[in-house]
């Protein structure tokens, strides 16, 4: 995503987007 962009969601808010390590940034990469 380009730095200054918004995503509209909470990253945590979305069902599925959590690793199992508990990293919610793991679905960007």
């Amino acid at each position: 995503m380009p730095h200054g962009s918004v995503f509209p969601f909470d990253f945590d808010s979305i069902p599925g987007t959590f690793a199992e390590d508990g990293d919610p940034l793991d679905v960007l990469c």
